[in-house]
């Protein structure tokens, strides 16, 4: 399953580039360069490139959009498997994920963009699934952080204010909620703490005004 993902997202890529699934034109070997095979649209522009060694075999790949004709990825290839530098771009250019492959699965740091080229999250993968730290941003700012254990959530996570102040910190295991949990007011100020149990509170909570004095306790 986990070697799908990378073929998975080529063809989701590949329905977004053309809007629908179109054959090529034509594929044809460059003249000037025997070591690139290309393959095109019917408007013209390049579908494909591929890379070929001396034994022409592909060692990098490349995929471009239909309308504007610029790069929409950019794999590095080895035996017939995706290894090394990996990159998606955007239709306006701008890059949207960028990492590296290893035995055709994600591994190590992978980093996503919003199309306006701020930084979206920054994940550590391997065997082709979430492991190590995980953080996401908005506007620049870090707005969530945690870990992951085998493509699950676990331990603390907190979420942060447009402020950069703590907004809540939740507890995972296993990917599910689990445990202490405590959600702030913007003022830095508890909000309210308890904990969960499979998603659902359970037990004591406390809620508290902005000013940090306890106003009730409920029991799940």
């Amino acid at each position: 399953m986990k070697q799908l993902i990378s073929h998975i997202a080529i063809l989701l890529f590949s329905v977004s580039c053309n809007g629908q699934e179109k054959k090529d034109r034509t594929t044809s070997t460059n003249i000037s360069n025997p070591k690139e095979l290309r393959t095109f649209y019917d408007n013209g522009n390049v579908h494909e490139i591929k890379y070929l060694n001396e034994n022409k075999k592909v060692i990098k790949w490349e995929r471009f959009y239909e309308k504007n004709g610029k790069i929409g990825l950019r794999y590095e290839i080895q035996d017939g498997k995706f290894e090394g530098l990996a990159e998606e771009f955007y239709e306006n250019g701008k890059l949207k994920i960028t990492g590296r492959h290893k035995n055709d699965m994600r591994d190590g740091e992978w980093k996503s963009y919003f199309e306006n080229g701020q930084l979206e999250e920054v994940s550590i993968y391997k065997d082709g699934e979430k492991n190590g730290d995980c953080k996401s941003y908005r506007n620049g700012q870090l707005v969530s952080s945690g870990k992951y254990a085998n493509g699950k959530q676990v331990g603390e996570w907190k979420d942060y204010y447009e402020n950069k102040s703590l907004e809540k910190t939740l507890n995972y295991k296993d990917g599910e909620l689990n445990g202490l949990a405590k959600y702030y007011y913007e003022n830095g100020k508890i909000k309210e703490e308890g904990n969960f149990k499979n998603y659902n509170r359970y037990g004591e909570w406390k809620i508290y005004d902005k000013q940090g004095k306890l106003l009730k306790t409920e029991k799940y």
